[in-house]
């Protein structure tokens, strides 16, 4: 990751490779793969995979991380399996875990927004908005800066509208868009259904899933015995730690090149708090 909403770090942080591998380390096996849109057709990853067809919808990655529980399923030497997930990736850990209380001992969710989607986004324009504002950009720029979002934002207006609408969305097919939005509008059913342990972890500093989402979140889980929250000091989308949260008010030298110490604290120590030691991870 090169930044979150509205921060652009100046560097690649590769939060993935870097968590897995603190994981790892602290004697974990982990098991991570690239989701279906990143591969070698944009740049993205290098791998084989076939470039995404028009009807892709979000079941189809829920479905992924289906897969790879099962694959760890067929490995010699693990003890239970624990699902790691971050931002849209924690929306489908958490989906997983709602359907399959089976294979799956616990799940984190690290930055996973509440509401669906189309809120998010909306949510994340206002900010950029604000932000903009209170750094006295004129209304020209400000409209001209968010107009791509604002363009996004409309058409999934009205894709609610519109239940037969098939126009695509920033690129993206009015299928994925809904499947995307069902699977947020269901949280309250996800958290229901969750009969293992599941913790959910915010930053104080993350711009991209604010802290109404955290929220959320921590007033859903008081009716969840299995459910706990945390939201940690400093802590950005991308994992690392910035020294000031408001972006305009950020320099270089507040900016952490590393994930933090607190999320692999906080991931090892629920794990280890279930007693299923050895697991298998993925995120």
């Amino acid at each position: 990751m090169t930044g979150q909403l509205n921060v652009n770090f100046g560097f690649e942080l590769d939060v993935f490779d870097e968590l897995a591998k603190s994981l790892h380390a602290a004697g974990f096996a982990v098991l991570t793969y690239d989701k279906r849109t990143c591969g070698r057709f944009n740049n993205c990853a290098e791998n084989a995979y076939p470039e995404p067809s028009e009807g892709t919808s979000l079941q189809e990655f829920a479905g992924d991380v289906m897969a790879a529980v099962a694959f760890l399923r067929t490995q010699d030497g693990l003890g239970s399996i624990h699902v790691v997930g971050h931002s849209q990736g924690a929306e489908l850990a958490l989906w997983a875990l709602s359907e399959n209380n089976t294979d799956i001992a616990s799940a984190v969710l690290l930055a996973v927004p509440f509401e669906p989607v189309d809120v998010i986004l909306e949510d994340q324009l206002q900010s950029t908005r604000d932000l903009l504002n209170r750094a006295g950009t004129e209304p020209s720029q400000i409209q001209a800066l968010t107009r791509p979002t604002d363009s996004i934002v409309q058409g999934l207006a009205n894709l609610r509208d519109d239940s037969s609408s098939n126009i695509a969305v920033g690129g993206a097919s009015a299928e994925f868009w809904r499947s995307w939005m069902a699977i947020g509008e269901s949280r309250e059913s996800q958290l229901a259904a969750v009969e293992r342990p599941l913790l959910i972890v915010h930053g104080t500093a993350d711009t991209t899933i604010n802290e109404k989402q955290s929220e959320l979140w921590r007033q859903a889980s008081t009716e969840h015995s299995e459910v706990s929250t945390v939201r940690l000091s400093c802590i950005s989308h991308a994992l690392n730690c910035l020294e000031k949260s408001d972006p305009l008010e950020l320099s270089l030298g507040d900016i952490s090149r590393h994930v933090d110490s607190q999320i692999v604290e906080a991931i090892t120590s629920f794990f280890r708090s279930t007693k299923t030691m050895p697991p298998g991870v993925r995120r």
